[in-house]
């Protein structure tokens, strides 16, 4: 009697997950078609040429001196819209405080070379301490926003690569939706199983 409650118990259990995901299922076909496509050629029109920054992209970091050298030089390789980008060095233990120092050495070599000019300028904030109340990413972030420049605000991780379009795109597409707010979601660079796993269910 007790095998036959708990076979049941199972069973509805079962059914219950395989409802569960089913609709997850027909929820994300009914929706992905609504996603924009920023790969629409009409999102990829140059922009006026415009020399302040119009975006502000802030990159907090902790510890991510093996990541964070290719997402800076990933942004500062875009010259379709002119960006600042504020890198916030978060207490690191690591070499991600120098890393972030050399970086913005060579950018300031290059800006005063007119010739090998980008357009892209580059701060570098060391945080040494937290203030009570604060988590060190929302802290990094804050303090960075508030000595940004541009109207729009570009918060990324420290191990984000941006292709040299994507900022014009989504400047793009925003001001055509007179937008506000802008989630853009990553093409996510999987290295493991569980990875893939976890992005799946996600």
């Amino acid at each position: 009697m007790a095998n036959s409650l708990l076979f049941l118990v199972l069973l509805i259990l079962d059914w219950l997950i395989v409802l569960v995901w089913t609709w997850r299922i027909l929820s994300a076909v009914r929706n992905l078609p609504r996603v924009p496509n920023l790969l629409d050629p009409r999102y990829a029109q140059p922009l006026p040429v415009q020399h302040t920054p119009l975006i502000s992209v802030i990159v907090p970091a902790s510890n991510e001196e093996e990541d964070i050298e290719a997402t800076l030089r990933a942004l500062l390789a875009i010259d379709s819209v002119p960006i600042e980008i504020l890198a916030i060095d978060d207490r690191s233990t690591d070499s991600t405080g120098a890393i972030l120092n050399r970086i913005a050495s060579e950018t300031a070599r290059i800006a005063a070379e007119p010739r090998l000019q980008s357009g892209s300028t580059l701060a570098i904030i060391h945080v040494t301490d937290l203030p009570p109340g604060w988590m060190g990413k929302t802290h990094a972030m804050a303090l960075a926003a508030r000595q940004a420049t541009a109207p729009w605000l570009l918060f990324t991780d420290a191990d984000v690569l941006f292709s040299p379009d994507s900022l014009l795109r989504v400047l793009n597409f925003a001001r055509a939706g007179n937008a506000d707010h802008f989630v853009l979601y990553p093409t996510p660079i999987l290295k493991t199983f569980g990875e893939c796993m976890m992005i799946g269910i996600f």
